[in-house]
């Protein structure tokens, strides 16, 4: 039993009645008090990683470790698909993608594995060297760079130098985001995937239906049963990867042409009343435009509602990124918006909107009956960070009109 500690946790705290079964090693920080089957260190979690390390060690495995600033998991788990059609594929769960979700996956490894994908995120300078160092991997994706935990990583520049730290490492391969000149300085260390001429991996003629998008890379088509058109890069990373990787090309195709589950990441649920797109897992204002341009494509027929929450971990330019997506729903239009949170006021202009509603909490909303107000038939946006919770407002939206 490893006591880790948190800003929420403590398990130190029940390390007295775990270690009364003597069959239970306990390992935590504190004073020993009198227990014979416990071990105390300085630093829990330091343990941990280190004793992962080592057991990864264990396997022969090809391990892939991706980051990014948005659409991790989604690439995640099309990576994992398409190397699970040629291998057992052990994967992140979930986007369990700190230290403590490494710890919790790399024990999960079992003798049949072939390959590993390792979903690595951060939040604070160092935290990608500190993952890697733990999952040694053969290859690194970065997927893309964008305005993302800005609270520590304080600008697009430390976001970058931050997630680079994965490619200054010995990589067998490096798999970037073409359409990004920052990583010009890779381009003879590595291989490129984007929509640029330049891109080793290119994407071209990319068309998306209400079911599907299908577009080629280098010539090659592929089909993805996913309508976002984003989602078609995210797809190329995987696809690129199978690649090099001499997976037959027809298994690839057959892999990326099924769909994967992404939990609460831009779902759209067709219900008796309404059009909904999901997508409040997680919000930065990359994936915050992404969601906006395919919603406002979407049925542009119908009435377009938007429940927007805040983008957090944005620092002192939290303001000018919420101001800047109000600018871009005053570009798009937008029929109804209901904003959730504090930040969330930003997106709020003059003209960006028929109606305009603002709650200072998700719970706030629900009491408020706004949602039993909403037009049938709309198509309705619900976009926001992870603690603001917006996915509280869905079984009153799955009821109906």
């Amino acid at each position: 039993f490893f006591a880790l500690t948190g800003s929420h946790f403590n398990g130190n705290d029940f390390l007295p009645q775990v270690l009364s079964d003597e069959t239970i090693l306990g390992v935590g920080t504190i004073e020993n008090q009198g227990w014979k089957n416990y071990i105390q260190v300085p630093d829990t979690l330091s343990l941990l990683a280190s004793l992962c390390r080592k057991y990864l060690q264990l396997f022969d495995i090809y391990k892939i470790a991706l980051t990014g600033s948005t659409g991790k998991s989604s690439t995640k788990e099309m990576l994992a698909q398409v190397f699970n059609s040629s291998a057992p594929t052990l994967k992140t769960q979930a986007n369990e993608n700190n230290m403590i979700g490494l710890c919790k996956t790399i024990p999960r490894i079992k003798p049949e594995h072939r390959y590993g994908v390792f979903e690595l995120g951060t939040n604070a300078f160092g935290e990608i060297a500190a993952l890697a160092d733990v999952c040694n991997p053969d290859a690194g994706i970065i997927i893309n760079i964008g305005p993302s935990h800005l609270e520590k990583l304080l600008d697009e520049d430390g976001v970058f130098r931050e997630k680079t730290a994965l490619f200054n490492r010995p990589l067998e391969i490096r798999l970037f985001d073409g359409d990004d000149p920052r990583f010009a300085l890779y381009k003879d260390k590595g291989k490129s995937v984007g929509f640029s001429d330049t891109s080793d991996f290119h994407i071209t003629d990319l068309e998306c239906d209400e079911a599907s998008c299908h577009f080629k890379i280098n010539g090659e088509p592929f089909t993805i049963p996913y309508s976002a058109p984003f989602l078609a890069k995210n797809a190329s990373f995987a696809i690129a990867m199978g690649m090099l990787k001499d997976i037959p090309l027809p298994q690839i195709k057959t892999a990326i042409a099924n769909p994967v589950q992404l939990d609460l990441r831009l779902q759209v649920e067709k219900t008796d009343s309404y059009i909904l797109i999901v997508d409040c897992y997680n919000a930065n204002p990359i994936s915050m435009q992404s969601a906006i341009e395919y919603w406002h494509k979407l049925e542009p027929e119908r009435e377009h509602i938007a429940i927007l929450g805040d983008m957090l971990e944005l620092g002192t330019q939290a303001p000018m990124y919420h101001n800047m997506i109000g600018t871009i729903l005053t570009e798009k239009g937008v029929d109804r918006l209901i904003t959730v949170g504090n930040l969330s006021r930003y997106y709020h202009s003059s003209d960006n909107s028929k109606q305009i509603e603002h709650f200072d909490s998700v719970d706030e909303l629900i009491k408020s009956d706004i949602l039993k107000t909403l037009t049938p038939g709309a198509v309705i946006l619900i976009k926001g960070s992870h603690s603001v919770h917006l996915e509280k407002v869905l079984p009153i939206l799955h009821k109906g009109s």
